[in-house]
């Protein structure tokens, strides 16, 4: 039995938007969400999870490329399931979004397994079992066929690049980014 390893970054701080500000200009998060929405390729037909949806933001982009598809953002963070709740009704979207941890991912299956499961800058935020066990959970929740699209920060090669990644360390907090 694995123990859940979830530590909130502060989200319920007023601090929180100045935060994801900040992450969102260091990391480019435009140019990249666009591009990693481009190679999910949502469909009408797509029921898709977002593991980690936080504020909900890639699971908006995937809504406005198919308004058709059913998107579930999940994340253990209620106050950014608040945020993403808010900011689907400000833009009209139709997300459902629910509180759980990414390892219980295939316990939110209802009728209809996703054809993709998204996790989005997640996997750093874990311990190693916790890296397993949700991609363990990812798999067991897609239906026959699905995919499963993983976007999260790599080796950082140079100096420059290591330095920068510990001001991310510093805003996200150390404990499973090394």
């Amino acid at each position: 039995m694995s123990v859940q390893t979830y530590v909130s970054t502060g989200d319920e701080s007023p601090l929180a938007p100045l935060r994801d500000l900040a992450l969102g200009l260091m990391t480019k998060d435009g140019p990249w969400r666009g591009a990693f929405v481009q190679q999910i390729s949502p469909r009408s037909h797509d029921v898709i999870f977002d593991i980690g949806c936080g504020d909900g933001a890639l699971a908006l982009m995937l809504a406005a490329a198919a308004p058709r598809a059913t998107i579930v953002g999940i994340d253990p963070d209620l106050s950014a399931i608040e945020r993403a709740q808010t900011r689907a009704a400000a833009e009209g979207r139709s997300i459902t979004f629910l509180q759980g941890f990414a390892h219980e991912a295939a316990h939110f299956v209802r009728r209809a397994a996703p054809t993709k499961v998204v996790l989005s800058l997640v996997l750093h935020k874990m311990a190693p079992i916790d890296k397993r066990n949700t991609l363990h959970a990812a798999r067991a929740a897609l239906s026959v066929g699905g995919a499963l699209h993983l976007a999260d920060y790599g080796p950082q090669r140079s100096v420059l690049m290591q330095r920068l990644f510990r001001t991310i360390e510093t805003l996200e907090g150390y404990e499973n980014t090394e």
